[in-house]
């Protein structure tokens, strides 16, 4: 017990001692500090905390595990390669993974809730308040713990119904981007660590939990949680008077709206691969103290995997098909389709994400497309006029490259460019602007 909180206790500093990862481990800035600045950081932290983990537990400085005789490798069963318990007597396994079940529970559980809420405050809520401007509204400050948060701040007008909803939504926006930002980085390591399984199965049900949240579905009870502070119940409040600003609270539809949205936000959680594979990796951790591959459809060297997301948006309620695609010698593809209906207006949206499409000796060069159609969204404030009946169409482009300044990549610069048009994309300005991202990649 002691040399287990020893692990712990000398986390960090072990962290710098022995060094980062090589993969998918770079820190990225953006202008205001959006949901995939911090998506980056927060991943490449917690993967350097458990490479430093595992190099205080490997057989060099073995405070867990009793490595293996070279008699015990040549019997040893193949499929217990990888699980080195099985060599050690019974009390020995059992009190080890009882050691690990302990780190799951009382550590990682709530460093990852911590992370998840500073995601969903500071770059999801503070985000878009930070990218509206400081002449439409100013963050005074953030509550984050391990079992919830809040965000507070000071309009500097009147807001228009879209800039509430912009903002109430951030949250859980912020969220999603992080749980996507981990799928991909599990699916370009092909590797999913127990120790991440409670940060994804945050994130990626962040919003289904907080739709289940509201328990009743009365016109009084969603109004008294949206007065509280409630983004789900603030959400239906707002994008119906954006729709009908003078139609009476009481003849609305929001307790039909709630329903599908719980029905929604099931099937996210059902449909989402991920959720699977994140309870897999904790049991493998706990038991056999090792991480799982990802599974996939395999179909030769073209591997595949769908999933199902809800989203929200300022216009509405949208569902995400997702496919993320890995062909061996590049990286992976994530391609998503979207939709959604409201009050009779439809929205559209397709997108692709590589960021290795081609791959040379000093670098690789990715793309990533968003393409939409959707209502124009009122942010001048005061006119708090009804959304648009007819959709735009925008487009957000960017070049991804990394320049490794050593063959074998594991330092590297960092720098996406592109623009897109204004119109609402998760994690991205709102106004038409420049995207611009920059960071580094770092392997000591």
């Amino acid at each position: 017990m002691k040399k287990f909180l020893l692990t712990h206790l000398f986390l960090l500093p072990a962290v710098l001692l022995v060094g980062f990862r090589l993969q998918a481990d770079q820190l990225i800035l953006d202008r205001n500090f959006s949901p995939y600045a911090s998506s980056s950081g927060l991943i490449f932290l917690e993967n350097s905390v458990i490479d430093g983990q595992n190099k205080l537990k490997d057989d060099k400085h073995n405070y867990f595990v009793r490595p293996k005789t070279e008699q015990e490798l040549a019997n040893q069963d193949p499929f217990l390669q990888s699980r080195p318990y099985y060599q050690l007597p019974n009390s020995m396994r059992y009190g080890k993974a009882f050691l690990r079940l302990l780190e799951l529970g009382f550590f990682w559980i709530p460093v990852n809730a911590t992370a998840n809420v500073a995601q969903h405050e500071v770059f999801g809520h503070g985000y878009r308040i930070r990218d509206l401007g400081k002449d439409v509204a100013s963050v005074k400050g953030y509550l984050v713990t391990p079992i919830g948060g809040s965000t507070s701040f000071e309009p500097k007008r009147p807001l228009s119904y879209a800039e509430n909803l912009l903002i109430g939504i951030a949250g859980v926006e912020a969220n999603s981007i992080l749980g996507n930002s981990l799928c991909l980085d599990w699916l370009t390591t092909n590797k999913i660590d127990g120790r991440q399984s409670s940060l994804a199965l945050q994130s990626i049900n962040t919003l289904p939990g907080y739709i289940m949240t509201l328990f009743g579905s009365s016109e009084d009870y969603i109004q008294t949680r949206a007065d509280s502070g409630h983004d789900i119940a603030g959400y239906l409040l707002d994008l119906n008077k954006q729709y009908h600003k003078d139609v009476p609270i009481h003849d609305l539809e929001i307790d039909e709206q709630l329903t599908d949205l719980k029905i929604k936000g099931v099937c996210s959680v059902l449909l989402n691969p991920f959720n699977y594979f994140a309870y897999k990796s904790s049991f493998s951790y706990f038991w056999y103290n090792s991480a799982i591959e990802v599974p996939t459809f395999n179909f030769g060297s073209f591997r595949y995997l769908p999933a199902y997301q809800l989203a929200l948006t300022p216009f509405g309620p949208e569902n995400i098909y997702q496919n993320y695609i890995l062909v061996d010698g590049i990286a992976p593809t994530y391609l998503y389709v979207k939709e959604g209906r409201f009050a009779d207006h439809g929205y559209y949206g397709i997108g692709a994400e590589n960021q290795g499409v081609y791959d040379f000796k000093y670098g690789t060069i990715g793309l990533k497309c968003d393409l939409w159609a959707q209502p124009s969204l009122n942010l001048a404030g005061e006119s708090q006029e009804s959304i648009s009946s007819s959709n735009k169409p925008g487009i957000a482009l960017s070049m991804v490259y990394r320049y490794s300044l050593v063959e074998q990549g594991a330092q590297a610069l960092f720098c996406q460019l592109g623009f897109k048009t204004k119109g609402y994309l998760p994690g991205e300005s709102v106004h038409a602007a420049p995207i611009l991202k920059a960071g580094v990649k770092l392997h000591f």
